[in-house]
């Protein structure tokens, strides 16, 4: 992870969902080793940090979490920003060569799946926290990413999200490249002192 400037990470090698009242800290469920396990951090373990030249996904690499989207937009913007990808699952070999496609292999790092720590400091690193599924829940992924002081981006259609990503808390876009693209820009064009702000008020929605 020195790429991103973040530690050693480990890797997890379990397939649960979980809640985090559901797994102690240093519990993992013996399940099958070919798929990753998704424990919510402890919100008293999430904090700010300075803002990072990159916006983090985090999640399963699969069709509805639309990293494939977060990628293509990435090509509608201009280094040094970057996409730092947490995250293991099936895609992951298209995801590879979507980003090759689009020219911007060197600009998205896949980290596959990493520890509590190493997600917390990459939260706690980034520019923003980029959440693009299709009409989902709320997610973790969107309370982690204001716990951490870090603002939203998304799209329109995303469902549950929207009501804490809101126009006040976050980056909002058409759900196609050039919509979702010109957000990133945004988010890198705006002062981090207004992201800070804007994190702010997604966390006390």
């Amino acid at each position: 992870l020195a790429a991103v400037g973040v530690g050693a990470a480990v890797l997890l090698p379990v397939d649960v969902e979980l809640g985090a009242e559901d797994v102690g800290e240093d519990e993992r469920p013996d399940v099958e080793s070919d798929a990753v396990v998704k424990i919510w951090l402890p919100a008293d373990r999430l904090h700010g940090g300075p803002f990072g030249d990159y916006v983090l996904s985090v999640g399963r690499l699969e069709q509805v979490k639309r990293v494939h989207l977060a990628i293509a937009a990435l090509a509608h913007t201009t280094p040094p920003l970057r996409l730092v990808v947490a995250g293991a699952g099936t895609g992951r070999i298209d995801l590879e060569r979507l980003a090759r496609e689009r020219g911007v292999d060197d600009r998205v790092h896949f980290l596959g799946e990493v520890d509590d720590d190493a997600l917390i400091d990459l939260y706690a690193g980034a520019l923003a926290v980029i959440f693009p599924p299709y009409d989902e829940d709320f997610g973790y992924v969107t309370l982690e990413a204001f716990l951490s002081g870090k603002t939203l981006i998304t799209t329109n259609d995303t469902g549950g999200v929207l009501e804490f990503a809101t126009p006040e808390s976050g980056f909002i876009g058409e759900p196609t490249p050039e919509g979702l693209g010109a957000e990133m820009a945004r988010a890198w064009n705006t002062p981090t002192s207004r992201l800070g702000e804007m994190a702010e008020v997604g966390r006390r929605k």
